[in-house]
């Protein structure tokens, strides 16, 4: 979404919302990525898996995970499932 956007709908100036996002960047709260469309890029199979991974466990299922090549895309969540994984 826009910050023109965001600002039109919680109702503050454009410039708050594009402040606050770069705080929250700066301060390595959250980072903007690009994820390319893969249904535009490739023919074939792709797809997206949700893991659930026991507790103290995620780090070990990530490098295993990245060891596929077929894995293009790994990020850890705050709550279950713990992982997200895009394939091609």
């Amino acid at each position: 979404m826009s910050n023109r956007k965001t600002s039109k709908e919680l109702g503050v100036p454009e410039p708050t919302i594009r402040n606050r996002v770069q705080k929250l960047i700066n301060e390595r709260i959250i980072r903007v990525a690009t994820v390319p469309n893969t249904l535009k890029i490739i023919s074939g199979l792709s797809g997206n898996l949700r893991i659930k991974s026991k507790p103290g466990k995620v780090k070990t299922v990530v490098k295993k995970i990245k060891k596929i090549d077929e894995i293009w895309f790994v990020a850890r969540l705050f709550a279950p499932p713990n992982l997200t994984v895009s394939f091609l």
